[in-house]
């Protein structure tokens, strides 16, 4: 998947309904109420446009190859030589994690690295960076190391697009990416507010597969 795919989602929000008749009309005056998916659950509030806001909130999983940046000064010194033994390129890999999820809160985005080895559970209030065993490990000898990030739970309001984007920007200042075919992209949706009908998860499944 390329890096820039998360911003074409923005493009797909205008396929789905926010709800309400389309008989309505989209003026100022409708805009500054609180509107209701259903009784008693708000969807949107004043100042908010009913396309920016979506019923349901989600969770994205980045699987990924990544290479430090010249000069981006980051200390994690350079990647091991190819002929560098197993556990010398998996500290790497580790002090390759640690600097990621530092650069990110750095950044005002709240991110630890998870060792799924561990009996915790990832902490779904902030970005998590972990090791995936999935993705190829050929691409280590060229400074490409494998690495997977994970969302918070993101609501589907009017912010989630420019949360996604700040992601990537930050990423690729400091980062190259590789892609291959063990790279992925999932996305875990539940709904926000109360439960769907039929209609609304017919909309939904529209919008993933066009």
């Amino acid at each position: 998947m390329d890096p820039q795919t998360p911003k074409s989602h923005r493009r797909r929000r205008s396929s789905m309904s926010s709800g309400q008749p389309s008989s309505q009309p989209n003026t100022p005056e409708r805009r500054s109420t609180v509107k209701k998916w259903k009784e008693g659950i708000p969807i949107f509030e004043t100042g908010q446009h009913p396309e920016s806001s979506l019923p349901f909130s989600f969770g994205a999983e980045f699987e990924l190859q990544l290479r430090v940046k010249n000069g981006t000064g980051l200390d994690i010194g350079n990647y091991p030589a190819a002929e560098a033994s197993f556990s010398v390129m998996r500290r790497y890999n580790f002090s390759l994690l640690e600097s990621i999820a530092e650069i990110l809160t750095q950044e005002g985005m709240d991110a630890v690295r998870h060792d799924m080895s561990s009996d915790d559970p990832l902490d779904y209030s902030k970005w998590n960076v972990v090791l995936d065993g999935s993705l190829s490990k050929a691409h280590m000898k060229d400074g490409y190391y494998p690495v997977e990030i994970v969302t918070p739970v993101i609501l589907g309001d009017d912010q989630w697009a420019s949360k996604i984007d700040k992601f990537w920007a930050v990423l690729l200042s400091k980062f190259q990416v590789l892609l291959d075919t063990t790279s992925g992209t999932h996305i875990h949706i539940s709904w926000a507010h109360g439960h769907h009908s039929m209609d609304e998860l017919r909309k939904i499944s529209k919008a993933i597969v066009f």
